[in-house]
């Protein structure tokens, strides 16, 4: 069972290791938009969900008593993000070499 300190260094690792897949992807599928601004609504999205995430559980088992529900909640949301994830289309691979110069070239 991980303790206290490791929970939260684990989470860290895995948590920011998704930042700049997640801003290579916005890129290749928003190529030609406010990279900028897309990210921030995305960010901005993940907050609320953040928020949501830790309060509608709290309020669910105030009512019901227990987090079953939460968890099942939670699976079949898992579920259809998954499913969307699996639906996206494969982006553009000019695109996505081009991206990959770019930022070879600027770092």
């Amino acid at each position: 069972m991980p303790t206290v300190r490791q929970i939260p260094a684990l989470f860290g690792l895995v948590d920011f290791a998704t930042v700049a897949p997640t801003q290579m992807l916005i890129t290749q599928y928003f190529r030609g938009h406010s990279v900028g601004q897309i990210l921030g609504w995305l960010f901005f999205s993940h907050q609320v969900g953040s928020a949501l995430g830790a309060y509608v559980p709290g309020l669910l088992h105030h009512h019901t008593g227990g987090y079953a529900l939460s968890f099942v909640a939670s699976i079949v949301l898992l579920v259809a993000a998954s499913a969307v994830n699996l639906i996206l289309p494969e982006p553009d691979r000019d695109v996505k070499e081009n991206v990959c110069a770019e930022i070879k070239a600027s770092g």
